[in-house]
């Protein structure tokens, strides 16, 4: 789409600070600047070449939330059910963690990065410099995100593995792997409860298991 004149001169009168100043605004210029800049913060207008838009295509999610000093001592995960695709995830303006597959489940440990108070998680997406695939040609978060929060032992995110050992009618004898890490300082005994219920949601079968795992282990 062609600039109109008053556009342009808009973009000129940014040369001067004065101007800048007034409108609360900075001017960026060249490809490795605007492409680092895109997402952190509020693009007011965008001048390009269908090109570069092509090789640059990107989206950013932003979202503010609050962290107690107590809850500093727990275990905080995102889970991306969806993004497509290669996302950068970051807090407080530091990478935590990311995925390049667009279809993925994926997990980021924000526990390192996080601060008392008010903290910034921004989701960056740079789906670009190819041809998308014929079953998701958009960008950006496109299934559901979860925060997971847990103390300092807790059950690996999808380490909770089942397998039918036999099946007859009315009678399964099912094996269940559940993979526990322990991030405190102190080794410690634990107590795992695992509840089997039917479609209906009734108790079908269960059992208690005792378990020691060291400090900074894993017990399955």
């Amino acid at each position: 789409m062609p600039i109109s004149h008053s556009c342009i001169r808009y973009i000129r009168s940014l040369d001067q600070k004065k101007v800048r100043r007034t409108e609360k605004v900075f001017l960026a210029e060249g490809p490795k600047i605007v492409g680092d800049l895109l997402g952190r913060f509020d693009c007011q207008l965008l001048v390009a070449t269908s090109e570069w838009l092509q090789a640059n295509r990107q989206a950013a999610a932003q979202e503010v939330i609050e962290v107690s000093a107590e809850e500093l001592g727990s275990k905080h995960i995102l889970k991306f059910d969806g993004v497509y695709c290669h996302a950068l995830v970051y807090v407080n303006e530091q990478y935590a963690g990311g995925s390049a597959n667009g279809y993925s489940t994926f997990y980021v440990d924000l526990t390192p990065w996080l601060r008392s108070g008010t903290n910034e998680i921004r989701v960056q997406v740079r789906n670009a410099g190819m041809t998308n695939s014929r079953w998701y040609s958009g960008s950006g978060i496109y299934r559901d995100v979860w925060m997971l929060t847990s103390e300092g032992t807790y059950i690996e995110p999808d380490m909770v593995q089942i397998r039918t050992e036999s099946a007859e009618d009315g009678l399964a004898v099912l094996s269940v792997d559940t993979t526990v890490i322990n991030e405190n300082f102190a080794s410690a005994s634990y107590c795992l409860n695992t509840v089997i219920r039917d479609a209906d949601g009734n108790e079908a079968g269960s059992e208690r298991t005792a378990f020691f795992v060291k400090a900074g282990e894993s017990k399955t």
